[in-house]
């Protein structure tokens, strides 16, 4: 039977924008010295709950959290679908409608919440993504 190692070396530095993790490493073999790097979706490791798992959609955690003057909600479809995303606070107040019964073929879409002149306050906030009758949700912090 054959088998291999993978060594990925040290890794001297890591960047992460809009759910993607890119991580930079050093890899020494038979003296010669590799730079490597790679792209990696957050939403392909994070963990999703088996619930999560049938649902048409995927939601990820907003970027940056806690979010000062935007934020960055991405999100994928399975399969076309009519979405609405939306913003509320914890008493269900809505304070900002992102899509609003938008149709949307599969794939994988970012949205940007900019804060400013929207009145929102320093809090806790959740934000679903509502295709049909399935609902996802997640919070966020404003600082």
């Amino acid at each position: 039977m054959l088998t291999s190692t993978v060594f990925f070396g040290d890794y001297t530095d890591l960047s992460a924008s809009n759910n993607i993790v890119r991580p930079a490493w050093a890899r020494l073999e038979n003296g010669q010295l590799s730079v490597m790097t790679a792209l990696v979706d957050s939403a392909d490791v994070l963990h999703i709950s088996e619930a999560e798992q049938n649902l048409p959609m995927t939601l990820d955690q907003n970027y940056p959290n806690p979010a000062v003057t935007s934020t960055y909600i991405s999100f994928k479809l399975r399969s076309a679908a009519t979405v609405s995303l939306k913003l509320f606070d914890l008493l269900g107040t809505l304070h900002a409608s992102l899509l609003e019964r938008k149709f949307l073929p599969a794939g994988k879409y970012v949205e940007e919440l900019d804060l400013r002149g929207k009145n929102i306050l320093p809090g806790v906030y959740v934000y679903p993504l509502i295709t049909g009758d399935k609902v996802v949700s997640r919070k966020m912090v404003v600082e």
